[in-house]
């Protein structure tokens, strides 16, 4: 179950860039609303509202990095019970 969930999290995000670079060249559905499009109808205002491209921008940024991050995780730990060594310790501090 782990290696679908890492094959997953990596093909959304894939899957996410290619839908939003395909809506921002408009050669997606017209009807349904997409970061690309958002991204491709603000690119008229953008010296006066950079809000309306930046915004978006930052949400895939965000979206296709935590994926990553997701997948990447699950594969340490897909690998660690493969080699039946402990996971890698967690980063976070407890208080």
């Amino acid at each position: 179950m782990l290696p679908i969930l890492i094959t997953f999290s990596v093909m959304v995000a894939s899957a996410t860039l290619i839908e939003t670079a395909l809506s921002f060249m408009e050669l997606g559905d017209s009807n349904t609303v997409s970061w690309g499009r958002v991204i491709g109808a603000g690119r008229e205002l953008l010296r006066t509202a950079w809000e309306l491209t930046t915004l978006p921008g930052l949400l895939i940024v965000v979206t296709v990095l935590a994926l990553k991050l997701i997948g990447d995780g699950l594969l340490g730990t897909w690998a660690s019970l493969q080699t039946g060594s402990p996971p890698p310790p967690s980063t976070a501090t407890s208080v």
